[in-house]
């Protein structure tokens, strides 16, 4: 699985996709999450989905340091 930005209208949306291979072989691609407008999350809300997804594969928490 990856993050990508897809733009749509002039706005842009992070999404999770995962790539696979369908029955025939050729590699594809789905949506397995869109994350929202970008130009609407905040840190505060992005903080806690990095780290379910850090925790997902093992990972530490991210840090977040005060500015």
């Amino acid at each position: 699985m990856y993050t990508r930005i897809s733009k749509t209208g002039g706005r842009q949306y992070p999404q999770l996709v995962e790539s696979f291979r369908n029955d025939s072989g050729k590699v594809r691609t789905r949506v397995v999450a869109n994350l929202g407008r970008l130009d609407q999350i905040t840190p505060a809300q992005l903080d806690p989905l990095i780290n379910g997804l850090n925790r997902a594969v093992g990972r530490a928490e991210n840090i977040v340091f005060a500015t």
